[in-house]
């Protein structure tokens, strides 16, 4: 099954693929987790399509960037720090999910014009 399909996939579809197993051993992610890190998946994949035009799926780089970015989204789902007191709450937004905002931002003004 190639990445594309992966992704076009639904869950219950791909939960026994071999490219769900792949992601995560590469997380160290348990199986009951397995949504969460489709769901995260998918959205790396569409943050690189965005940015790239394209996916390769030949591409080595390509492919490993889809799992460090998949594990950025799946270590990365809190955005509130523990650290931070309860009078002080400290957000966190990475520079990646930063530059998706702006992605989405400069897609949506792109549509909006063309309309």
């Amino acid at each position: 099954m190639t990445w594309e399909a992966f992704i076009q996939s639904d869950f219950s579809d791909i939960k026994e693929d071999e490219k769900c197993e792949e992601l995560l051993d590469y997380l160290k992610a348990e199986e009951e987790d397995g949504k969460m890190v489709f769901a995260c998946a998918k959205a790396a994949y569409e943050y690189i399509v965005s940015a790239v035009g394209s996916f390769d799926e030949d591409d080595s780089t390509a492919v490993m960037l889809l799992k460090a970015i998949t594990q950025d989204f799946y270590d990365n789902r809190v955005l509130k720090d523990p650290r931070a007191s309860l009078t002080q709450p400290f957000q966190r937004i990475s520079y990646i999910n930063t530059a998706i905002l702006l992605q989405l931002k400069l897609k949506y003004d792109l549509s909006k014009e063309s309309s």
